[in-house]
């Protein structure tokens, strides 16, 4: 009889196992972000505007169904990341792509692959892939200008899961609220045109995700129409 339970006992210690390994799936990239219930100017950290500005060495521009975005990238900076994001937008990786996440004056992001296909909506947020297949370790150094000046509105970062070094496609774009983001994110550009693109799509109506009623997927599709890399005529701080 003792055998009998022992034998049982292990049969659904097992099953419970096994259940619990098919539920699991991965964190949601930027999962451990929720944007801040409510940040009052005076806990906002003001960006040091002595500060250098950034060498843009590279420009990509977006274009989506709310309007073009330009991007200049700090290849001296994030070589790493720029590098994977230059070869992506070359490959047209982010051609048709949505933004699956916007967070009101926090932050948007987009670069998950699963986004064309929207019977994988429930799944959003959670792929990705870098031009080389490796996952991107996190360039940061507190010295340099753009760690400097934080995560200040317009400021493009890549995003990761959890865990680090596990960058890939996805990257955000910083909104007021975004300046209370901990320095845990490669930061490797900036808008330098087109912040009344990025406010509008901060500003579409969205499904209530996990993080409350102001954060999550939004119910009008936002497109990322083309991505294309321009020539840098001067690549001086702009």
């Amino acid at each position: 009889m003792k055998a009998r339970t022992l034998v049982f006992a292990l049969f659904l210690c097992t099953t419970i196992v096994a259940c619990r390994k098919l539920d699991d799936t991965p964190p949601p990239v930027l999962g451990d972000m929720k944007a801040p219930e409510s940040a009052p100017a005076s806990e906002i950290p003001v960006a040091d505007t002595t500060t250098p500005t950034s060498i843009i060495t590279h420009v990509v521009t977006f274009k989506t169904s709310k309007g073009r975005i330009e991007i200049g990238l700090y290849g001296t900076e994030a070589p790493i990341t720029v590098k994977n994001f230059v070869a992506l937008v070359q490959k047209r990786f982010y051609d048709g792509l949505l933004f699956h996440r916007v967070a009101k004056n926090y932050l948007i992001q987009a670069g998950d692959p699963k986004t064309r296909d929207p019977q994988a909506r429930a799944e959003w947020g959670r792929s990705g892939r870098t031009a080389t297949g490796d996952t991107l370790p996190e360039e940061l150094n507190p010295n340099l200008p753009s760690a400097l000046r934080g995560y200040e509105s317009g400021v493009v970062a890549m995003a990761r899961g959890t865990t680090p070094g596990s960058g890939n496609s996805q990257f955000f774009i910083c909104l007021e609220k975004a300046r209370v983001i901990p320095y845990q994110y490669t930061i490797f550009g900036r808008v330098i045109d087109g912040m009344d693109a990025v406010r509008a799509i901060g500003s579409v109506a969205v499904d209530p995700g996990p993080f409350g009623d102001d954060d999550g997927i939004p119910r009008e599709p936002i497109t990322i129409l083309s991505a294309r890399v321009l020539p840098v005529q001067d690549t001086a701080k702009r």
